[in-house]
């Protein structure tokens, strides 16, 4: 937790300054990028494990592990990486998003910090309903 947030930091500062005084960028349009990132990042968690969940679990058990984890990792970057631009278009520029991509991708740290209770919620309600513990177990 302690490094999540000392990356998140450390990338969100990273970004706001190589988006003022190497791209020329406006702050505002730095802040938007880091929100933007962040955004995009939680967007592609949820989105990625719901789709292993429901729609690539049976998928990924017919194929080997490695195919199974490359398969996610390339959806997830495709998924961050689309919404990314979607909510941040002056990133869609090649030299800004290749200068920005390091620093965007640190400052995700504050994503994994609200992105894990958020999951952690998402699974016990998912555990209270379907709950496989029979009514009229012998203990």
């Amino acid at each position: 937790m302690k490094v999540a947030c000392f990356l998140g930091v450390l990338g969100s500062f990273l970004s706001l300054w190589l988006g003022v005084f190497v791209i020329g960028f406006t702050l505002r349009e730095s802040a938007l990028c880091v929100l933007g990132a962040n955004l995009s990042g939680i967007f592609a968690l949820w989105v990625t494990l719901e789709w292993e969940h429901w729609l690539g679990f049976r998928w990924s058990q017919r194929t080997s592990d490695l195919g199974g984890t490359l398969n996610a990792w390339i959806f997830l970057s495709s998924c961050y990486l689309g919404s990314l631009l979607l909510l941040v278009p002056f990133l869609r520029n090649p030299y800004k998003m290749l200068i920005m991509t390091l620093p965007l991708l640190l400052s995700l740290g504050f994503c994994i910090l609200v992105f894990g209770p958020v999951r952690d919620g998402i699974v016990k309600k998912r555990q209270k309903r379907f709950s496989c513990i029979p009514s009229d177990s012998i203990l």
